[in-house]
Formats: C-alpha cells, sequence, structure tokens
C-alpha cells in the first residue's frame, strides 16, 4: 500500500498543476512532462525536473521546501516566487540558514528566475548548467550562487550570507548587486564580470584566488578586507568607492591585479607579500591615524605600481620590502607621523611626488632609487626629513623644506650613509643641517642650501663633487672632517662660488683631502675670523681684490 501510494503521488505531480497544499511524505519525485505550479507546495521529498521537460512556477506561488531540494535537469521558469523552509531551526539564536538544500540547476538544465525570493538554504542556487535571473533575491543562506556553469543575473540582493554570496567556477555575469552582512561577497576562480555591485557588513568584499575577475563601480562598507587576489588570478577592479574598510587590497603574492579609479576611507589601503605584479591608478584613500600598521605595507618581488595616489591621514604612510621594484608617481602622500621607508634590495622610484609627514619622510636602507621630481614638507622640527643607508641612488629635482625656526638646532633634511649618491637639482629650506653624508659619495649638478642654523653641508669620510654649490644663512657652510673632499667643477651663473651670508663658510679639518676644481678655474682660500671662507671664480674673471692669506686648519 505505501508503494501505492507513492506511485500514486509522483502521478500527481508530473500530470497536474499543484494549486492546494502537498501532504509531507518521504517519497522523492521525478517531473518527466511539462508542469505548472502555483498556490501554496510544501515538499514532501526531493523533485527533480527531469531532462526535456519544463516546471514553470506561476507568479505568487510560495514553496515551503522543508528539508529537500529541487533539482533541475531540465527548464524551470518562475516568476514571483518564494522559497523558504518552515523546519525551526535546530541552533538557538540561529538566523535559520541551511534548513533546505536549494535549487540545483543540473549541468544540461536551465532555469529562469525573476523576481523569485530564496530563504532558509544551504546554497540559494547551485549553477552546473545556466541560470539566468532578474531580480533574485537570496537571504538567511550559506551561500546564495554557487556558479560552476554559466550565470548572468541582473539585480542581485543577498543579506546575512555565512560563506561566500557568489562563488563562481564557471562563467558568471552580475548586473547590480546589494550584499549585506556576508562573509565574503564574491568568491572567483572561473570567469567574473561584474558591475554596480555593493557590498556592506562583509569579512572580505571581493576575493579572487584563480581565473579572471573584472567588476566596475564598486561600493565597499564596514569591511574587513575590500579586495583579496593571490597568484594565478587576473584582477581589474575599477570605480571603487567606500567608508570603513581595515584593508582595501590583500594583494599577497599576486601577478596581475589592476586598481582603478578608487574613493575610499578605511585603516590601510594595500597590503602584499611577494607580489610580482600590480597596479593602482587614480586612487584617494583616506586612511586613520589610530591604525597600527603602514597604510600601505608591500613586500614587492616584481613591479609594484602607484600611479595618481593619495593618502592622507596615515599615521605611516608606507613600509616597502622586497626584491621588485616600487613606482610611485603623480602622488601626493600626508603623514602624521612618517612617510615612504623601503628596505630590503629592491629598488624605488618616485616622480612627480609630494611627500609630507611629521618626520622621516623616506627612509630607504638598502635598496637603491631613482627620484625624479620629489617634494617634502617636513613637519617636525627637530627629526630628519630623509635617511639613506647603502646603496645607489639618482636624485633630481628634489626640494626638502620646512617651516624656519631661529631655535632649531637638530633638524636634518637628508642624512647619507654608505652610499652613492647623484643629484641634479637639489633644494633644502630652512633645516639646521641641510646634508649630512658619512662615507658616502655625492655627484651633483645644482645644490642650494638654504637658511639654517648650523650647517649646510657636513662630509665625514665623504666626498662631495658638484657643478653648483650654494648655501644661504647657516653657521657654516660646509663642514669636511675625516678623509673628506670637496670638488667644484663650475660656478654656472655666479662669478664667485661663496656661502652667501654665512658666518663661517667652510670648516676643514688636516684630514680632509684638498679642496679641487677644474675646467681651468682657480681656488682661493682665506681667513675670515678664524675659519676658512671658500670662493672660486673662472681664470678669465678677474682676480678678487683681496689677498689670500694663510689657510687655518683645524686640529
Amino acid at each position: 500500500m505505501a508503494s501505492m501510494r507513492t506511485h500514486l503521488l509522483v502521478l500527481l505531480l508530473i500530470i497536474a498543476p499543484m494549486t492546494c497544499f502537498i501532504t509531507p511524505s518521504s517519497a522523492d519525485s521525478v517531473i518527466n512532462s511539462d508542469t505548472d505550479w502555483s498556490g501554496e507546495i510544501i515538499l514532501s521529498g526531493n523533485v527533480t525536473v527531469a531532462n526535456g521537460t519544463t516546471l514553470t512556477i506561476q507568479p505568487g506561488t510560495t514553496i515551503d521546501a522543508k528539508e529537500y531540494w529541487i533539482s533541475v535537469e531540465g527548464t524551470l521558469n518562475a516568476n514571483d516566487v518564494f522559497f523558504n523552509s518552515s523546519i525551526p531551526s535546530l541552533t538557538q539564536g540561529s538566523h535559520g540558514a541551511g534548513l533546505w538544500v536549494g535549487l540545483e540547476i543540473a549541468a544540461n538544465g536551465h532555469a529562469n528566475l525573476q523576481h523569485v525570493i530564496i530563504e532558509n538554504a544551504e546554497i540559494g542556487v547551485l549553477v552546473e548548467g545556466t541560470l539566468q535571473a532578474t531580480n533574485l533575491v537570496v537571504n538567511d543562506s550559506y551561500m546564495a550562487i554557487n556558479s560552476i556553469g554559466s550565470s548572468s543575473v541582473t539585480d542581485l540582493s543577498a543579506n546575512h550570507i555565512d560563506f561566500e554570496t557568489i562563488r563562481n567556477s564557471g562563467d558568471i555575469d552580475i548586473d547590480g548587486a546589494t550584499f549585506d552582512d556576508i562573509a565574503i561577497g564574491i568568491s572567483n576562480s572561473g570567469n567574473f564580470f561584474g558591475q554596480d555591485i555593493t557590498i556592506s557588513s562583509a569579512g572580505v568584499g571581493i576575493s579572487a584566488s584563480n581565473g579572471n575577475l573584472v567588476a566596475n563601480r564598486i561600493s565597499i562598507s564596514q569591511a574587513t578586507v575590500g579586495i583579496s587576489s593571490v597568484l594565478g588570478a587576473s584582477v581589474e577592479v575599477s570605480n571603487i568607492t567606500g567608508t570603513d574598510v581595515a584593508l582595501l587590497i590583500d594583494a599577497a603574492d599576486s601577478d596581475d591585479l589592476q586598481v582603478n579609479t578608487a574613493a575610499v576611507a578605511g585603516q590601510r589601503l594595500l597590503s602584499a607579500n611577494g607580489a610580482t605584479q600590480y597596479q593602482l591608478n587614480d586612487v584617494r584613500f583616506q586612511s586613520s591615524i589610530n591604525a597600527n600598521r603602514a597604510t600601505i605595507d608591500s613586500n614587492c618581488a616584481g613591479i609594484c605600481q602607484f600611479n595618481q595616489l593619495e593618502v592622507w591621514d596615515s599615521n605611516h604612510i608606507a613600509s616597502l620590502s622586497g626584491i621588485g621594484e616600487h613606482e610611485f608617481s603623480a602622488s601626493d602622500f600626508s603623514g602624521q607621523d612618517s612617510g615612504i621607508s623601503a628596505s630590503g634590495q629592491g629598488f624605488l622610484t618616485i616622480q612627480s611626488t609630494n611627500i609630507t609627514a611629521q618626520q622621516n619622510a623616506l627612509i630607504i636602507s638598502g635598496p637603491d632609487s631613482e627620484i625624479q621630481g620629489l617634494e617634502i614638507q617636513h613637519l617636525g622640527s627637530i627629526s630628519r626629513a630623509a635617511n639613506i643607508l647603502g646603496g645607489i641612488h639618482d636624485w633630481d629635482d628634489v626640494i626638502i623644506e620646512k617651516t624656519y625656526s631661529s631655535f632649531d638646532s637638530e633638524s636634518e633634511a637628508l642624512n647619507i650613509w654608505y652610499s652613492d649618491i647623484q643629484l641634479g637639482n637639489f633644494e633644502v629650506n630652512n633645516f639646521a643641517t641641510s646634508i649630512n653624508a658619512e662615507q658616502s659619495t655625492i655627484v651633483a649638478t645644482n645644490i642650494a642650501l638654504e637658511y639654517g642654523e648650523e650647517v649646510g653641508i657636513y662630509l665625514s669620510d665623504s666626498t662631495l663633487k658638484a657643478d653648483f654649490l650654494q648655501t644661504t644663512a647657516q653657521n657654516t657652510g660646509a663642514n669636511l672632517i675625516g678623509q673628506s673632499s670637496l670638488h667644484l667643477n663650475r660656478n654656472l651663473d655666479r662669478g664667485r662660488q661663496n656661502a652667501n651670508q654665512s658666518e663661517h663658510p667652510l670648516l676643514k679639518s688636516h684630514q680632509s683631502k684638498e679642496l679641487e676644481t677644474t675646467e681651468g678655474q682657480w681656488q682661493t682660500l682665506r681667513s675670515l675670523q678664524g675659519h676658512l671662507a671658500l670662493e672660486i671664480a673662472y681664470l678669465a674673471c678677474a682676480p678678487p681684490t683681496y689677498q689670500p692669506s694663510q689657510v687655518n686648519r683645524r686640529h
């Protein structure tokens, strides 16, 4: 008798539209002919729509799935339908996720969903075949869509999702989506194309582990991680807005990551660990002075680029490391504490960039660097603006300045240790000591060191070769100690090279080499109030009117 009742129930499912409650039973059923459902449906077992068969669910239908699933091997058409489960949750305080399995679209199946709401499922829609959906809502589920096949969804809403809102290992196109109170918004290892997506209250907004992901017009707020990418994933995300994001970009070991045009506020902008290729273009990020780590924390093993980047309200702007090359261009940084620090054996390139920091605006310890157009605004009164330790460096059009203080006797603009540096046009304003070089070589075109209370340039066991050196209003223009030497090749626009307005333009120890000039120039050392002054003129010029006196050496 039980067997006859089961067959009778299956027959009713096949041949008749469902317009009333179905008596629950433990029987699975297969729909083998085109069927309509309407009214209130209660599943009594798992339902399979057979290949070549269409199940049409009429507008206004509600389906209580209990603990079962609906598998579509044929075609499912649903418009204005509500799926849920009435089974009580076994866990106190649970929001009812996972009470029923969900919709399963088999490899040869097709689903067309319009204005459909799915609640309490393990997976709202599992897609191994094809899915076309418009105005799809999935709430209180483990996962909204798992797309293994091909999916196209317009206007997706998902709320209270315990795991991935969208997991894609196939092909999916999302046009318009809103996700709230979720663990992960998008988890991609296939081909993902999406636009106009809003993600809030999330663990991770977008995560790419493989495949290709292209997303445009993305809003992310109240998220732990905005965008996550790893080696093997090709990711391009554009036009991002957001607030309250702990970490906007987790680049990890990415080898193909690009972020274009963003305006986001949060704790940290980017973290990378062994990344070989990423690029940020036109990104504005307001950091937080309460952040404990650098706004940009990047270990780069390839080429890591920042173009038109603006960061402000940051405690520590950037901590860079690794064997790769970090590139900054057309960028503007403002740090409450420190600026950019670079370590390791890599390379740092900076072009057309401004850095404002309270102290240590630029620290390079190990990497080589190339800088073309850098302005440092130093807000501190006693600290160093830029520090170089080791490496080979090529700088041009660099300005380091701060507000003048007659009480400042400790600040340093540029401190150089064990380095070779080539300076094109280099200018310092209002630092107690403009350049402090220890066991280093400086080759320069034009150095202007303006207004300070102590020393224009301090050389300790170091060499300076310059075309033009100007110091203004320091107590000492140049101070040479140990095995140091100063070589001035030509005088440019002035007939006389002097430490202008300095009381004691040059101090030189007995261990230092003699001053040298080239290209037919001559030099004169004279005594001035017990200290040394340096003047250089072309041989073609008339000699100075004073008589050189004995050179005083400091012992």
